[in-house]
């Protein structure tokens, strides 16, 4: 019983360590405007794409926009 104990604990403890680790990695840059070249964490992250939508004569259009770039990803399509 004390062994299946011991194995089982030693199993959650290798399976916790395997997954904090993926978790735990990350990118690290250098700060160019940082003294003393301190590093600086970035964590990826994707583009904010949603509908823009706006009206026009009572028509509605839409368009898909990019928020992060600030750029249209198509043109207005009326709905």
């Amino acid at each position: 019983m004390k062994r299946k104990m011991i194995m089982v604990l030693m199993g959650i403890c290798i399976l916790t360590h395997i997954s904090l680790e993926n978790v735990l990695a990350f990118t690290q840059y250098t700060c160019l405007d940082c003294p003393d070249g301190m590093k600086m964490v970035r964590e990826p992250r994707a583009d904010d794409i949603r509908y823009q939508y706006k009206t026009v004569n009572g028509v509605n259009y839409r368009r898909l926009y990019n928020f992060t770039t600030r750029k249209p990803l198509s043109d207005w399509e009326r709905i």
